[in-house]
């Protein structure tokens, strides 16, 4: 009896004491409540582990003089439902840290959320002139997959004694986030093969709690401790996205991106982007970049080049040898990724003018990767394609060429021999002036033809379109050459290069490849 009425007394007392002292808590002052609404902890910047990335990226563009790439997009949606974030601010936001020094990339954008590119498409294919901006190529991307609990760990402990329990647990949840991003020609939306991105970021959900509860006769005393923490959504979809920016714009400008994600040139991934930067150099392209890298050394003294001389074969050997690579006076790949490694593909260290690094696929854009993306002229070649869908050999060949604003256009045709000849202007059409609305077509009907002769084989169009037209001593020496006939030239980069070395800001390029089956 006196041990039950001990353990109702000790309950009565806790009540009696609770309700004491909530009689004397007095109500909050509702004049208070503006003041209690203010947060207590400061605003702090939205930084990642990319922030320093990004300016590192800046530095990078600049120093490859990259500027003025006008491109769009249409944000990058959440195709699974699970990460609802402002995407496309945080694109722009990292767009606007990677170029506030180099004006590297331009993004233009339209009052209507999700139809930029549509729009941008339109005013090409329709040829309105009325926008100054005119993006030559957007980012297209999503989140793709996000995958809850792939890994899920719980542990715990207990004990028990006639007086006390004890107990702990911690358990931890692990999801993953991925992110596609890629690149396409604004003007009729292909994609960029190769230019593309896939990332994927692991957050964590973690926990762990202790319990204590004590036996009284009549009564128990449990107490309970807990600490969660979990990863941010949304701020693992901002790490996505400035990484996926810092590898897809590092590969679309051809600049050694990975020094900025502190990665080595000799990670076997960045060695195998290295090797196909290299082998879509046309021959010319590497002469030229070689004498550019070994004069800004010391090692050449002559002029730019796109032909092997003795004095730049001298001048391979002697660099070779230095670097313990075979002095075989030949321009390899060995020859290039030391250039790379010792980034004398940027410039030299004089502190000279930056050097070309290697060039697009001139499928896709201007050789000259200094204006990689830059289309001031909105410059578009279209095949007429057959109605079978595909060219055969003994196929004639015919291109219509269009641009967004008055140009001066210059077009050479490359057979499958390699031999090139310039197709326009010609002797049948002077005026090499072509105007929006108003597409050229190459060659114009009953007068010359381009027959497709050889199947299995392919052949190639590219052509030049300036601002201004070509005056007196400034004029590209191909211009010089016949019409129709063979050029001396063995290469379309060289050709290229001859057009952009006069006014590389003011010219768009584009190539076509046709396949003969």
């Amino acid at each position: 009896m006196s041990l039950r009425w001990e353990g109702r007394s000790l309950v009565c007392s806790v009540l009696a004491g609770a309700l004491v002292l909530a009689g004397c808590q007095t109500m909050s002052n509702p004049q208070t409540a503006s003041v209690v609404a203010q947060p207590d902890t400061p605003v702090v910047k939205n930084m990642t582990s990319f922030t320093n990335a990004l300016r590192c990226m800046d530095d990078l563009f600049l120093a490859y003089g990259k500027r003025d790439i006008i491109i769009t997009s249409d944000g990058l949606p959440d195709q699974t439902g699970e990460v609802r974030a402002g995407t496309k601010e945080m694109m722009i936001s990292a767009l606007s840290k990677m170029t506030a020094k180099s004006n590297a990339f331009r993004f233009v954008d339209v009052e209507r959320s999700g139809d930029a590119v549509f729009y941008f498409n339109q005013i090409l294919t329709n040829h309105d002139t009325q926008r100054k901006s005119f993006p030559s190529y957007y980012i297209r991307g999503a989140f793709t997959q996000v995958d809850r609990g792939i890994l899920q760990d719980n542990q715990g402990i207990g004990v028990a004694f006639d007086f006390v329990s004890l107990g702990y647990e911690q358990d931890q949840l692990v999801s993953l986030i991925s992110m596609d991003l890629n690149m396409g020609k604004t003007t009729d939306l292909e994609i960029l093969p190769g230019i593309s991105s896939t990332n994927t970021i692991a957050t964590v959900k973690s926990g762990r709690g202790a319990e204590v509860e004590g036996l009284v006769p009549k009564a128990n005393i449990y107490l309970n401790f807990s600490n969660d923490r979990a990863q941010g959504t949304h701020a693992a979809a901002r790490t996505l996205v400035e990484l996926g920016l810092i590898e897809l714009l590092g590969k679309f400008t051809r600049v050694p991106y990975w020094r900025c994600l502190e990665i080595e040139s000799t990670n076997p991934e960045m060695m195998a982007q290295i090797r196909d930067w290299y082998d879509q150099m046309s021959p010319a392209d590497r002469v030229r970049l070689t004498a550019s890298a070994l004069r800004g050394i010391g090692y050449y003294q002559g002029a730019d080049t796109t032909e092997t001389n003795r004095a730049l074969v001298d001048a391979i050997n002697r660099y070779k040898a230095e670097k313990d690579l075979i002095a075989n006076g030949r321009i390899d790949f060995d020859l290039y990724y030391r250039f790379i490694a010792d980034d004398m593909a940027r410039r030299g260290p004089s502190g000279g003018q930056p050097l070309q690094a290697p060039p697009v696929s001139p499928s896709l854009m201007a050789s000259d990767s200094e204006t990689a993306g830059y289309d001031p002229l909105g410059l578009t070649l279209t095949p007429v394609t057959p109605s079978r869908g595909s060219f055969r050999a003994g196929d004639s060949l015919a291109i219509d060429v269009s641009v967004s604003q008055t140009a001066n256009l210059y077009c050479y045709y490359q057979a499958s021999d390699g031999t090139i000849a310039r197709v326009f202007p010609n002797r049948f059409d002077s005026n090499p002036t072509i105007k929006p609305g108003l597409p050229q077509r190459i060659p114009t009907k009953g007068r010359f033809s381009i027959v497709l002769d050889k199947t299995g084989t392919e052949e190639n169009v590219a052509c030049v379109a300036t601002q201004s037209p070509y005056q007196n001593k400034k004029i590209p020496s191909v211009l010089l050459q016949p019409d129709l006939q063979p050029l001396k030239e063995s290469s379309l980069g060289d050709i290229i290069y001859q057009h952009q070395g006069l006014d590389k800001m003011k010219t768009s390029i584009q190539t076509v490849t046709i396949a003969v089956q």
